[in-house]
């Protein structure tokens, strides 16, 4: 795990910053066919025979994002220790962003990684011109743990410098210091455009899918994409409250 060392401009709050510190698990990306139980990026998600592919209301199978599996995952408070969370999103030109069933999370809690148990293929969709996936070529997650302070881009950070005025060069090199860009599980988010959590209940980060080169992702105009949960929620393995969000330049 990193070390976390506060720059010399910023060590006047080292006690503010500290008080921060969450962990998160940093996703870098191996372009390749991964396996069905694996965290990935794209790629055939783990359905059992017993389980159906997820449809929208219209009965159009959603276009499966990501999948994270727990024995993967370190550090992180209230996480799971096993199971495995999927993320799905409405085929339309905005991954479902503004629909009430614009996107899907499905948590599997015990996983068998026996082939024969499992559906081999996701269903065939034809070509969409209004649908463009935000990502290029599936991937296997490859996670690194890192200890990291609050982001500029969080609604939070306000509060944590709460009747501090930076001076110029603070405030410049805020965004460099107190960066949230990059893919994760847990820690902190970044947005191109604010953090557009008013329900405050949403405090923990279960994805962000960043831009990359070796998977080619990309959510619109240089994009984040974002799945936030409430820690009480977390806590029960309750994914049926999870709010998602994605903005761009």
């Amino acid at each position: 795990m990193n070390k976390i060392e506060i720059p010399e401009l910023f060590k006047e709050f080292e006690d503010r910053i500290l008080k921060t510190i969450k962990i998160s698990n940093e996703i870098t990306y191996k372009r390749e066919e991964t396996l069905p139980w694996e965290s990935k990026l794209g790629g055939m998600p783990y359905i059992e025979n017993t389980q159906q592919y997820p449809k929208d209301k219209d009965g159009v199978p959603y276009f499966f994002l990501a999948q994270i599996n727990f024995e993967e995952i370190h550090g992180i408070k209230d996480f799971p220790s096993e199971g495995i969370l999927q993320f799905y999103v409405k085929r339309d030109d905005v991954y479902g962003l503004y629909e009430e069933d614009g996107f899907v999370v499905r948590y599997i809690e015990k996983v068998n990684k026996c082939y024969e148990n499992l559906v081999k293929d996701v269903p065939v969709i034809k070509e969409d011109e209004e649908f463009y996936p935000p990502y290029e070529y599936e991937g296997k997650m490859i996670f690194t743990v890192r200890s990291m302070p609050v982001s500029a881009h969080d609604n939070s950070f306000n509060k944590v410098f709460e009747g501090i005025k930076f001076t110029e060069v603070q405030e410049k090199e805020s965004y460099e210091v107190f960066d949230g860009y990059g893919s994760r599980v847990g820690g902190y988010p970044g947005f191109t455009q604010g953090d557009p959590r008013n329900d405050k209940k949403y405090d923990t980060l279960l994805l962000q899918l960043d831009m990359d080169d070796e998977c080619g992702i990309m959510f619109g105009d240089s994009g984040v994409a974002n799945f936030f949960i409430a820690s009480e929620d977390l806590k029960k393995c309750d994914f049926s409250k999870v709010y998602y969000t994605w903005d761009c330049c």
